[in-house]
């Protein structure tokens, strides 16, 4: 989007630029005052007032064509984050989307007692590595409106993107068909933001339609959406998630598995090893040295057993989250539940199939451990969501929240639970 030289910007637009104006050039006993009377005109979305909201409104996408097929996450993945100098907190629901290229979460906020809603979404660049966010973000109201749009480069708002007005000699029309990251948007010019010194934050009065709040200026009060490759919660950029390679890589997957007779019955096992035993918490341990858990699948047959999971080739990071996909031999790993399910040859020669031939790249974020184990599981009726949750700085697919919908999942006929930790069993058989 290329943006003209001396471009002024409209005059509808002119209050928000002038927001962050203020922002800078407000004397400290300014901002004091500011923040002490908004601080009461403020207050925190309670988590039953939230659930409540939620039943009562239904999400709609501000996309042309068609849906954003995100729904409500479960009420127990509800969070309240830090307003930075408030006291209250924001409301936030993380959801859940087929595009794993953005990452959008709810936020609710009581402004003069009344709820107020914004869905805040994340494109990131790609291959960006900064622990900070490089990208673009939008915000819409839930009846899918536009509110406000922003380039962001290394946790700095460093643009604004304003809708796109041309005029012909008779009407005025409006062009709404920009293309970001695959997701169709309304028309948007680009206004440049003087900078600011904190990152990934973003002053609360930015996030909702305004207009009825004009006595309210908002300088000093600011929301942590976090870093890294697409969002996550106020200590992102202290956090270290990270997932390292097999302890005991196979080398060729295909050779692992051949062992098995294409025209027989077998049995698929789904392991989940949560971070928390029946928890659906995506991360356990301190925020310098978390556990993620892990998601691995076993394939019986006779006297032939084979366990393995996806892993990175050699560990991935908030920071780097990608890497070349590996396979490791998970005999005996630790495990929380386990899903068993019997399996025809025809899908038995699907598993092995898709295990042979899975996504060449590892993501921490968008293919992981539980997105392969998730594959596999559906290919052959088992019918897995996508369990998706958030870690600071990022999101996807993890064994906590996959575990807990297997606990709670009823279960496809002829299928067996175990919500019981232990071992997987140990690699049996062999082949010549």
């Amino acid at each position: 989007m290329k943006q003209t030289k001396n471009q002024k910007p409209k005059s509808y637009i002119s209050k928000f630029l002038l927001l962050f104006v203020l922002a800078i050039t407000l004397s400290n006993c300014q901002v004091e005052e500011d923040l002490i009377r908004e601080e009461n005109i403020i207050q925190t979305v309670s988590l039953e007032e939230a659930i409540s909201f939620l039943k009562q409104n239904t999400l709609k996408s501000s996309s042309k064509i068609g849906d954003k097929t995100a729904i409500y996450s479960k009420f127990d993945a509800i969070t309240q984050e830090k307003i930075t100098n408030s006291d209250q907190l924001i409301t936030v629901i993380p959801l859940s989307n087929t595009t794993k290229q953005e990452y959008s979460r709810i936020l609710l906020l009581k402004i003069k007692d009344t709820i107020k809603s914004a869905v805040f979404s994340m494109y990131p660049d790609k291959d960006a590595k900064s622990k900070d966010f490089s990208g673009k973000i939008m915000i819409t109201t839930i009846d899918g409106e536009f509110v406000n749009a922003f380039r962001v480069k290394n946790g700095a708002l460093v643009s604004r993107f304003v809708i796109k007005t041309k005029t012909n000699a008779s009407f005025k029309i409006q062009n709404r068909t920009i293309i970001i990251d695959g997701v169709e948007f309304e028309e948007l010019n680009e206004v440049i933001i003087p900078p600011r010194n904190s990152s990934n934050t973003i002053q609360y009065n930015v996030l909702y339609d305004w207009s009825a709040y004009s006595d309210i200026n908002g300088s000093g009060m600011e929301w942590n959406f976090g870093g890294g490759g697409g969002g996550g919660s106020d200590i992102s950029t202290t956090a270290n998630i990270v997932f390292v390679g097999p302890s005991n890589k196979i080398s060729n997957i295909n050779d692992y598995l051949k062992c098995f007779d294409l025209a027989q019955s077998a049995e698929l096992i789904i392991y989940v090893d949560q971070p928390t035993a029946n928890s659906a918490t995506s991360w356990s341990g301190t925020i310098t040295d978390p556990y993620v858990g892990h998601t691995f699948v076993a394939i019986q047959q006779g006297g032939i057993r084979k366990v393995f999971g996806f892993y990175p080739s050699t560990n991935v990071s908030l920071s780097s989250p990608n890497d070349s996909k590996a396979f490791g031999n998970d005999q005996g790993h630790t495990f929380d539940v386990s899903l068993s399910i019997p399996i025809n040859p025809e899908q038995l020669l699907n598993v092995i199939g898709y295990a042979n031939n899975a996504p060449p790249t590892y993501n921490l974020n968008t293919y992981n451990c539980t997105d392969f184990a998730i594959e596999i599981g559906n290919l052959v009726g088992l019918g897995l969501p996508d369990s998706y949750g958030t870690w600071p700085g990022g999101g996807g697919s993890n064994p906590g929240k996959l575990g807990q919908e297997i606990r709670n999942m009823a279960l496809p006929t002829n299928t067996s639970r175990q919500t019981t930790g232990a071992n997987a069993a140990s690699n049996t058989g062999t082949c010549n």
